[in-house]
Parts: C-alpha cells; sequence; structure tokens
C-alpha cells in the first residue's frame, strides 16, 4: 500500500509538473464566471483562462507551438485533470507529503510573487549605461573574436592544482597534459572547440583575448580543471548598436539579481531570527545580518550569472541578430 501510495504520489507530481502553478488556476474557482468554459471532464470545467494561464507561463512554448498551442494545452490540462481526480479519490490530498509539498510550493509562489512585485521598480538603463558596458567589455564588442580551442577537462584532487599550473607556466600542451594526467590516473577529457566569445566562460574571457596562440587558459570549477588552449582567432567586431538589445537585457537582469539579493538582506537584517534545537548550536555569528548569495526566491529572469552580468551566448546573439 506504501508503494501504491508513493507510485501514486509521483504520477500526480509528473502530471502537475508540467504546466507549473496551473494547478492553481484550476483549483480556485472561476473568476466570476468571466472565463469560457473549454472543456468538462466528469462535470469538473477547464476554462480558456487555465489555458491562457498556461500559455503566459510558458511562452517559448506558445511560440513553438503557434495556433495549435491552446489545444496542446487543453489536452494537457485535461490529462492533468483526469490524474488530479483519481489522487483526490485516493484522499492523496490528505497524504502528509502531498501536504507539505502542496505547501512548499505555496511558499516559493507567493515568495516569487513578492520578488516579481519588487523587481519590477528596477531602473531600465540610460544609454549612458549601455555605452559604459560597451566600453567595459572590449573583447565582448568591439574586440570581439571567435575562436578555435582546445580544452582539456581534468578532474584533480586539490593538491594537484599548484602542479597543474606551474606546468602551464612552462609552456606545456594540450596533449602533454593528457599525458600528466594520464600518468597520474587523473581523468582527462580533450574537446576541440570553435566559439565565439560571448560563448565561453566570460571570467576568462580577458586572459584569452590577451592570450598568445598556444598558450593555455585554466579555471577552476571545484575539483574539475578546464583549460583552453587558443589555436588560432579571427576578429569579429560588434558596434554599440548591434549590442544595444543585449547589453539592456544584460543590465536589467544584473539589476534584477542585485535588487533581489538587496532586498532579501533587507528583510532578514529586519527580521528576528531564532535558530532552535539542534540549529542553534550551529547557528551562525551574526545570522540576521547580510548575506552574499542570491535569495532561493530569486525569480529566473532574475537570476543571471553574476559573473557574466545575465549576458549568455543565446542573449547576445539574439541581441546581435548573430545565428
Amino acid at each position: 500500500m506504501k508503494n501504491q501510495r508513493s507510485s501514486c504520489l509521483t504520477h500526480l507530481c509528473v502530471a502537475l509538473a508540467w504546466s507549473g502553478v496551473a494547478l492553481l488556476a484550476g483549483c480556485g474557482g472561476h473568476d466570476g464566471g468571466a472565463t469560457q468554459v473549454a472543456a468538462k471532464v466528469n462535470g469538473q470545467e477547464l476554462t480558456v483562462h487555465q489555458i491562457n494561464f498556461v500559455l503566459q507561463q510558458n511562452p517559448q512554448l506558445a511560440a513553438a507551438v503557434g495556433s495549435e498551442g491552446p489545444r496542446q494545452v487543453l489536452d494537457r490540462l485535461i490529462d492533468q485533470e483526469v490524474t488530479l481526480q483519481q489522487a483526490q479519490a485516493q484522499k492523496l490530498d490528505r497524504d502528509p507529503n502531498v501536504v507539505a509539498a502542496i505547501e512548499a510550493a505555496k511558499r516559493d509562489i507567493l515568495a516569487r510573487a513578492y520578488m516579481d512585485r519588487q523587481l519590477e521598480r528596477v531602473p531600465a538603463p540610460t544609454p549612458q549605461d549601455v555605452q559604459a558596458y560597451f566600453d567595459s567589455k572590449p573583447e565582448l564588442f568591439a574586440q570581439r573574436q571567435i575562436y578555435t580551442l582546445t580544452e582539456v577537462q581534468l578532474t584533480l584532487p586539490p593538491e594537484a592544482v599548484a602542479e597543474l599550473r606551474t606546468l602551464l607556466q612552462s609552456g606545456k600542451t594540450a596533449e602533454s597534459l593528457a599525458q600528466w594526467a594520464g600518468s597520474k590516473q587523473y581523468r582527462a577529457l580533450v574537446n576541440h572547440l570553435v566559439r565565439p566569445a560571448e560563448g565561453l566562460p566570460l571570467t576568462m574571457l580577458p586572459q584569452l583575448a590577451s592570450a598568445a596562440d598556444g598558450q593555455g587558459v585554466m579555471q577552476m570549477e571545484g575539483g574539475l580543471a578546464h583549460v583552453f588552449f587558443v589555436e588560432s582567432r579571427r576578429a569579429e567586431p560588434v558596434t554599440l548598436e548591434q549590442a544595444r538589445a543585449a547589453i539592456q537585457a544584460a543590465i536589467v537582469n544584473e539589476r534584477k539579481r542585485q535588487a533581489a539579493v538587496d532586498e532579501v538582506r533587507r528583510l532578514r537584517g529586519a527580521a528576528k531570527v531564532e535558530y532552535v534545537g539542534l540549529f542553534a548550536a550551529s547557528a551562525p555569528e551574526g545570522a540576521t545580518g547580510p548575506r552574499d548569495t542570491p535569495p532561493a526566491t530569486m525569480p529566473v529572469e532574475a537570476a543571471g550569472s553574476a559573473a557574466s552580468a545575465g549576458l549568455d551566448d543565446a542573449t547576445l546573439k539574439k541581441g546581435l541578430g548573430l545565428k
């Protein structure tokens, strides 16, 4: 019985996951009869309002399926509804795990709604802001290059990182690094890549831009070392006008990310936070004070990388009209 309940819960979660918070729209009744009925499932109405809500929450889906979108969403809502009705028939809405999941989803949705409202106040970048951003990253714009690279990914223990840096400084090639890793029984993977500047880790880009052909540039991510050797490059600069839309999006994303961090810091600073029980002994000093990590409730559109200021490969290519 326990396994059956667990299986039912799993299927229910899968059915609900596709349309995200669309379940809330379905469970909340109708807006005073203002919405139109699109289908009935065992007498339970599914409305155009619910369909539109799912499409609004999934703009990429709406763009991909075009005029077929509403019908496809309705079919998914029907699948969801028949599954939901079975879950209710089995009283899964009283299962402690389900109750906890619903409460967690409610907390997350409300926190995100608050943050979304706060982030609406983020000011749009001025022309001066855009110009300053453009000027501060010549390797992305005025001096943009397309790189032909050999990448070596090495899984290393911490004590081997210093030796790897020494090998790079001595001018070792990608092949010799792979041989060294093999002799030490470290895992090594060699890739040959062609990447535009914006398609590379932006924290490494200044080093790559100034690196001589054949020189290796390294970045650590936990126990994984990425070493890029520049084989060749070609210049493909972009103008401010070409990059303007992408830069504006990047600035807004970074401002939203920082505003979200600042708002949570402000709220935590004003709140009385008390760690209790087992957590009291390990409570950090000044637990109610500022923290530097982005809040878990940060909306996706505001969660742009701190290193890249929200400017990734796809964003830049879209803004530049590149393919």
